[in-house]
């Protein structure tokens, strides 16, 4: 199940703007295929695309969940690194 505020948005592709689309999940739903959600409980059968986007900007894990922290003084960010051990301190 999708959560509704998180950091990263989900949107469904607008089917109303494309009609080809339309007419795929209308076609898909005539043969019996089950629209589906593919973030949600029924997973399984065609569904419009979702992307992950806000104001027309693709939104990427980093700028949803990297950026807001970069300056936290207790978060260090490597690349190109293996973690052998990951420690939390309460």
């Amino acid at each position: 199940m999708r959560g509704t505020y998180g950091p990263m948005p989900v949107h469904e592709f607008d089917i109303e703007s494309a009609p080809l689309a339309s007419a795929f999940l209308k076609g898909a739903s005539d043969l019996g295929i089950p629209i589906g959600d593919l973030n949600g409980v029924l997973d399984d059968g065609a569904m419009p695309a979702q992307t992950n986007t806000y104001r027309g900007w693709r939104v990427s894990t980093v700028d949803a969940y990297l950026d807001p922290i970069t300056d936290t003084a207790n978060v260090q960010i490597l690349t190109n690194t293996q973690v052998l051990k990951v420690s939390e301190n309460s």
